[in-house]
């Protein structure tokens, strides 16, 4: 029988060997999934929910509880939160909690939801449910990615503590129901190919940039009329009109590879994703 294993923690690097000194690749959730593939007594080799495989310290991580993932659920709206020992703002804090999880849910009291933990505690947040999925479409992808402006850029981050480019990219998605691979050379290969004239780009759509050699290393969701939102030092907007100011940034112009439009397309199956070489900027 497969192992699994869940994050203990709001948000655990995962690395690409089981050493800190390592490259930080990516990230899991509280409450994440972890299929077990390897251990060396203090480091697990785990695959994550989106395919993705790497090293993470067993500290941040608990057996799987059967039947984690049944009954109701909960996700807050809040980017981050804290989850404390009762329905009280002064209650001691047990940890924190970032908007990217979906927690079990217990109990509602005056303003509070109680949630159960991966390693059987319980806790209460405040009631600021993430709303439900009815339509995605290009406005409600710009309006998340809009809510995560100014968040600081951070290599491996896909969570609003801090993102690197196709972390942004990846979780805005997620948060739209649409399940993405987590690099920016992976999510290039998906959806239709709009070419590199941003002029044929729309709103909601990724446009992708290569600034090593050929191949993709960042990614962009477009805005509408060459304006883009991405992770770069922080969330920020720039454009490929040099009509626009400060924003207008040449270099995206001359290294675009393509942009792509994903909403409305099959993207068929996510596929699995061993360790990686991650280049993305």
């Amino acid at each position: 029988m497969t192992e699994r294993k869940l994050t203990n923690t709001s948000v655990a690097n995962i690395y690409r060997r089981p050493s800190f000194d390592s490259e930080a690749m990516t990230q899991a959730f509280l409450g994440e999934e972890l299929v077990l593939l390897d251990n060396t007594g203090i480091w697990d080799l785990v695959r994550l929910e989106d395919g993705y495989e790497g090293w993470i310290d067993n500290y941040h991580t608990v057996p799987y509880i059967p039947g984690w993932e049944q009954g109701s659920r909960f996700a807050t709206s809040d980017h981050v939160v804290m989850i404390r020992e009762n329905p009280d703002l002064t209650a001691p804090a047990l940890r924190d909690l970032t908007m990217m999880s979906e927690m079990p849910l217990l109990d509602r009291h005056d303003g509070w939801v109680q949630i159960k933990l991966p390693d059987g505690k319980t806790g209460w947040i405040t009631d600021h449910p993430r709303e439900k999925i009815e339509h995605t479409d290009a406005e409600t992808i710009i309006a998340t990615a809009m809510s995560f402006h100014g968040i600081q850029y951070q290599w491996g981050g896909r969570s609003p503590k801090g993102f690197d480019c196709s972390g942004f990219v990846q979780s805005v998605f997620a948060l739209n129901g649409i399940k993405l691979p987590r690099d920016s050379y992976q999510q290039a290969e998906l959806g239709l190919d709009l070419g590199p004239d941003w002029r044929n780009w729309e709103a909601g759509d990724l446009a992708f940039y290569s600034f090593r050699g050929n191949r993709v290393t960042h990614v962009a969701i477009v805005v509408g009329n060459g304006d883009i939102i991405h992770s770069s030092g922080y969330v920020r907007f720039n454009s490929h009109r040099e009509s626009a100011g400060e924003l207008y940034k040449p270099s995206y112009t001359e290294e675009t590879v393509r942009g792509t439009r994903i909403l409305g397309q099959d993207l068929g199956p996510l596929n699995r994703v061993k360790q990686l070489e991650s280049l993305d900027e």
